[in-house]
């Protein structure tokens, strides 16, 4: 899940720290997202199902911040997937402008 935040850091950031139109990294950055946190599900229902008190604390620890930080890259991620361009630009709105250079 951090590669997928490594992916667009550079779109994510103020504007003037990295002006100008960028590579559209969004598309690897879900495909790396989505498996990650299917393995996160998949080791929390593992945990779960071996049992002791010490690893449902652990799960829990793991398996809430976790899955909050997925659901936070999808919204990050959401609009720049609507771009279909190679070359993507944060806007002082918020917004993205694509373009094929």
């Amino acid at each position: 899940m951090l590669l997928s935040a490594a992916f667009t850091l550079e779109l994510e950031g103020p504007m003037q720290t990295h002006p100008g139109f960028q590579d559209n990294a969004a598309g690897p950055a879900v495909l790396l997202l989505v498996p990650g946190l299917l393995m996160l599900l998949a080791g929390a229902v593992l945990a779960l199902r071996a049992g002791g008190r010490a690893r449902r604390i652990a799960v829990a620890a793991v398996a809430v911040p976790l899955p909050a930080f997925g659901v936070f890259r999808m919204t990050v991620l959401a609009p720049m997937l609507a771009c279909d361009g190679s070359r993507i630009s944060a806007q002082d709105d918020g917004s993205y402008v694509c373009t094929d250079l």
